[in-house]
């Protein structure tokens, strides 16, 4: 590195994913947050880049839904009645 910096050559060390999310401007930066997963446990994930003064920087955690927790809401959204998506799921088609 010092010697591509002599030549004027724009240069900087390759960081481990570890080194990298732990460095002081990452945690300045508040760039890696963490959230409760309902069958993860404790995750953590990286932060938004967009910050903004007087806003808070905390980033609300959303977790990905489960696997078809949502079905039965699209299904009735598309049309389905709850005796119908009953008979589905009891059915083990969703």
């Amino acid at each position: 590195m010092e010697d591509l910096g002599e030549l004027n050559i724009c240069v900087g060390p390759v960081k481990s994913v570890k080194e990298a999310l732990s460095h002081p401007q990452m945690l300045f930066r508040e760039m890696v947050t963490s959230g409760k997963h309902p069958f993860a446990g404790k995750i953590n994930k990286i932060g938004s880049s967009l910050k903004f003064s007087g806003n808070s920087s905390a980033a609300v955690y959303s977790p990905a839904p489960g696997l078809g927790e949502h079905t039965g809401e699209i299904l009735a959204r598309l049309g389905c009645s709850k005796n119908e998506i009953d008979d589905l799921a009891k059915r083990s088609i969703v």
